[in-house]
Order: structure tokens, then C-alpha cells, then sequence
């Protein structure tokens, strides 16, 4: 009996120790923030009046060595810059999906209340940063939701940048000052300037390896032709190469370039839809850029959206510009209009492009220089092969025999000779023959 006595008085303690250590381990506080010894820090709950990047940044301190910051499903407004400035540690950071109408109540939403400045910035040798299911908003007046210079690794994935106040600078800008390498954009949304605002949508100034699949940038309200959807490069620069958006969709507001391209070396667009308006292009290549190997191939122009129409798919007006437009589709651009507005005396090449435009033209300037245009069609018509223009002085003695060119400034002669009209030139048997 008293044995008996002992063991129900033993067990309805642990029992009682055992209900209150689970109570004690279940029961999710709503405020602060846990770290795990997985690499990862949960925020359980963002503040609707304070400042929750200093949440975000002693999330950041929780993890020396880098690892995963994961934000609850609410609106968290931010007052002040987030800066990734410690060399080679990797952070993520991930949100709870993203809503492109602009609602909070079921994503992550960072949303600047502040004075002007930058909401992430990441700074010299920051690698490997990553950015997630996240919904970014300005109702105050932030410059960029995001700023890189001198860093590797880069990614955003699902990620609306959809601000109420658009951004003064760039919504994103990568490495203005110094290259970085290896970017990643996938399913990225940046309508750069809702309401106000004069910065451009993504500035893509010195990367190596840029990589962008179906991002869209539309609703820009900048005045500049330098305010595009999408610039890459910096004047003067060498520090753009190998690049690829994929599938994007880019657009501009009335006279503003969609893309600006001052600096690329073999940059291609694959399956995009460029759509300009007024006086812009959908793709610029301005006076003194250095555009080589710049591919546009399957891409989707159009233009009219606020009732004025655009004249150029893709305007070129640098003389050292290497352009290539394949099996692209232009519609609802206004008579006159042109696939090629060009200016280069570098080498230009429309091939299999279908111009459903009344009035279209291949190119507003032939004569500008090396034009090659082949198996194009204008309102349903098959143009005629356009051969690429020299003059005399250039049909060089190094050119192998089957080589076949426009000499613009020729005789009708055997051996071809300089001062006449224009004539074919072919090289057969080692001559120039324009007879």
C-alpha cells in the first residue's frame, strides 16, 4: 500500500515536469528573434512603428559566419540601411512569398519609411548574398532597394520591387564603382516608379556573368535617356561581359529608352519583349559606346502604349557597335519606322525578323556602314538580300576568293577601280571583280 502510494506520487510528477517543459518549448514568443546551431536566424515577428532593420542587422551579428535570416509573413517597415560589409560571409535573406498587386497581409514586405538612402548595401568582398520571396516597397524616399560594388554571387528569386514612391536613383544597381561577378536574376519583378521618382529600373554597370531569367521592369517614370528600364555598362569601361537576359520584359513611360547599353562584350537578349514609346528605342546603343557581340535573337517589339509610337526597335549610334537582330517580331510602330536605326561602321545583321509595321524599313541608314540583311519580311513582303556596304579603299587583298560585298563608291570594271557609282564586288581568283 505504501509502495503503491510512492509510485502515483512519482509519476504524477514527471508527468508535471514533462507537460510543463513541453509548455515551456512550444509557446512561440511575438516578439525577437531565435537562433539555430543550422545557420539560420527566424524573426518572429516584425514591429508595425519601429525600425526592423536593427532586427535584421542583430540577426545578422547572431550568425558570424554567415547563414540564412527568414522573415515572417508581415509588413516590416525600415528606417535605415542593412550593409553586408564582412569579406566572404554568405547571407540570405528570405521572406514568405511575394504579391505583385501590392497587398501586405500574405507576403514578407520590406518597406522603406525613411529619408533618402539605401535599403541594402552591399559592400566590398560581400559574397554571396541572397534575397528571397520578397515584396520590397518605398513610401519614404530611398535612392535603390539595392546597391553592390566589388562582390561575387549575387541572387535574387522571386523578388517584387513594386514601391509606392519610386526610387530617386536605380531600384537595383550593381557595382557603379567596381566590377562584380556572377549575378542571378530569376522571376524578379521592378516597377521602378509608381507614383514619383526619376531613377532608372536596373543599372547593370561592371558585371561578369550577368544572368537574368523573366525578369520584368516596367512602369519607369524617369525623363532621362539615361533613366531606362535596363542600362548595362559605363561609358569608357571594359568590365561588362557575358550576358544574358532571358525572356525578359522591359518597358518604359513616353521618350525614355527601354535598354541603354554603354559597355557589353558578347551580351545577348533571348525571347524578350522591349516595348518603347515616343522617342525611345527598345534598345539604345548611345554615341561612343562600346557594344560588342550584342545579340538580340526571338525578341518581341512593340510600341504605342500611351498613344505616341516609337520609330526604332534598336537604335545604333555608336561607330564601334557589333549588333545581331534574329527571327524578332516588331508591331505598333508608327510610318516611318525601322528595325535598325543605325550609325555603326561596324558590322549590323537582321536575319529572319518580321516587320508587321505599314512603312517599316530594315534600316534608316545603309550607307552608315557594314549592313548585312537577309530572308526579313515587311508587312508580309520578303525583302531582297541587303550585301554589306564598303567603299573602294576597303576591299582588302586579304579577303578570300567567294566573298561578295556592295562597294559604294566603285566602277563597273574588271578589276573593280574607285571613283564610280557603286557596283557588287566579288573576289574570285584572287581579284576584285565588279563587272
Amino acid at each position: 500500500m505504501v509502495q503503491l502510494s510512492y509510485s502515483w506520487t512519482m509519476r504524477t510528477i514527471a508527468s508535471f515536469f514533462i507537460v510543463t517543459l513541453i509548455a515551456l518549448f512550444t509557446v512561440t514568443p511575438q516578439v525577437g528573434h531565435t537562433a539555430s546551431p543550422s545557420g539560420e536566424v527566424r524573426i518572429r515577428s516584425c514591429s508595425p512603428t519601429a525600425d526592423n532593420a536593427i532586427a535584421i542587422r542583430a540577426a545578422m551579428q547572431k550568425l558570424p559566419r554567415g547563414g540564412s535570416i527568414i522573415l515572417p509573413g508581415q509588413d516590416c517597415p525600415m528606417r535605415t540601411t542593412v550593409a553586408l560589409s564582412a569579406s566572404n560571409i554568405p547571407y540570405e535573406f528570405l521572406g514568405r512569398a511575394a504579391s505583385e498587386a501590392g497587398q501586405a497581409a500574405q507576403g514578407t514586405v520590406l518597406r522603406w519609411t525613411g529619408g533618402a538612402g539605401v535599403m541594402f548595401d552591399i559592400q566590398t568582398d560581400a559574397r554571396n548574398a541572397v534575397f528571397r520571396d520578397l515584396q520590397i516597397d518605398n513610401t519614404g524616399s530611398a535612392t535603390h532597394f539595392l546597391r553592390a560594388n566589388f562582390v561575387n554571387y549575387v541572387t535574387l528569386e522571386n523578388v517584387m520591387v513594386r514601391p509606392t514612391n519610386g526610387f530617386s536613383a536605380w531600384a537595383i544597381e550593381l557595382c557603379q564603382t567596381t566590377r562584380c561577378e556572377h549575378v542571378n536574376l530569376t522571376n524578379v519583378m521592378v516597377r521602378s516608379g509608381q507614383v514619383a521618382g526619376s531613377g532608372g529600373g536596373i543599372w547593370a554597370a561592371r558585371v561578369h556573368d550577368f544572368s537574368a531569367l523573366q525578369i520584368s521592369v516596367i512602369g519607369n517614370v524617369g525623363t532621362s535617356s539615361l533613366d531606362p528600364a535596363l542600362r548595362i555598362g559605363v561609358p569608357g569601361s571594359a568590365d561588362v561581359i557575358n550576358f544574358l537576359c532571358l525572356q525578359c520584359s522591359l518597358g518604359t513611360g513616353p521618350n525614355v529608352n527601354t535598354v541603354v547599353i554603354e559597355q557589353a562584350r558578347m551580351l545577348k537578349f533571348v525571347g524578350g519583349h522591349f516595348e518603347s514609346d515616343g522617342t525611345g528605342a527598345g534598345i539604345e546603343i548611345p554615341s561612343g559606346a562600346n557594344a560588342e557581340q550584342v545579340i538580340c535573337d526571338g525578341c518581341y517589339f512593340s510600341s504605342g502604349w500611351d498613344g505616341t509610337l516609337s520609330s526604332c526597335a534598336v537604335r545604333v549610334n555608336s561607330s564601334s557597335a557589333n549588333v545581331a537582330v534574329y527571327d524578332t517580331y516588331m508591331i505598333q510602330f508608327a510610318d516611318p519606322s525601322y528595325l535598325v536605326c543605325n550609325s555603326s561602321s561596324r558590322q549590323i545583321v537582321a536575319f529572319n525578323n518580321h516587320i508587321a509595321v505599314t512603312g517599316g524599313r530594315l534600316t534608316d541608314n545603309y550607307t552608315a556602314g557594314n549592313v548585312l540583311a537577309a530572308h526579313n519580311t515587311l508587312a508580309g513582303a520578303v525583302q531582297p538580300l541587303l550585301l554589306p556596304r564598303f567603299a573602294f579603299a576597303d576591299l582588302s587583298a586579304d579577303q578570300p576568293n567567294g566573298v561578295v560585298a556592295f562597294c559604294s563608291d566603285c566602277m563597273t570594271t574588271t578589276p573593280c577601280l574607285g571613283g564610280g557609282d557603286g557596283a557588287v564586288a566579288k573576289r574570285l581568283n584572287g581579284v576584285w571583280d565588279c563587272d
